[in-house]
């Protein structure tokens, strides 16, 4: 999948326009007073408003959650640049967006409060892992030591539990990292699928 750039040659790749605008939202929100409180989701009876199953991705719990964050949505970016699946990554970004919001308000584990980008991140890297796994040796190995890296790592957190504080000081919550990482996944396996019977 080869991203083409405009007439003028001016045009942004789509990795890179990804990048910027949710980098751009991160921040905006984390200078907002109170986006934390306003922004982030909780479950009910204290929950806020439904639309904040989305602003949730967007809202971080101190500088070093973002810098984090922003650091591995570079990394990301850049390698589906690199890789030529900047279309895809905006797709897995979507997917995994919305299957964070759906395990939250459907999914068994008790998540009092969700803010981050995490679970987000989990989707489009699993995403563009399984991508590698339909190249050539070596980047196939390499794709499927990802993924099962990335799926090792979940089950580690599952097993520490629900609100377990990570590296960062920060409460984590594994169930959203799961539940973007299938996300991801199922979305790549479904375009994978779709290709081959076209």
């Amino acid at each position: 999948m080869v991203e083409r750039g405009s007439r003028n040659g001016s045009r942004l790749p789509a990795a890179a326009r990804l990048w910027a605008g949710v980098t751009a939202v991160c921040i905006g929100l984390h200078l907002f007073p109170g986006a934390g409180a306003r922004f982030g989701w909780r479950t009910p009876p204290d929950g806020n408003a439904p639309w904040t199953l989305l602003t949730s991705h967007f809202v971080h719990l101190g500088g070093a959650h973002l810098a984090a964050n922003i650091a591995a949505l570079t990394i990301i970016c850049a390698a589906a640049h690199a890789l030529r699946r900047g279309a895809l990554l905006t797709g897995l970004f979507g997917a995994a967006l919305l299957a964070v919001s759906l395990g939250l308000v459907a999914g068994p584990w008790p998540i009092a409060w969700y803010a981050g980008l995490s679970g987000v991140l989990y989707g489009c890297f699993g995403g563009l892992a399984l991508a590698l796994t339909a190249e050539p040796a070596p980047g196939r190995w390499v794709g499927w030591a990802l993924l099962l890296g990335s799926g090792a790592k979940i089950a580690m957190e599952l097993s520490a539990g629900v609100g377990a504080t990570g590296a960062l000081g920060i409460p984590t919550a594994p169930p959203a990292h799961l539940y973007g990482f299938i996300g991801g996944v199922a979305t790549g396996l479904t375009l994978r699928s779709r290709r081959r019977l076209a």
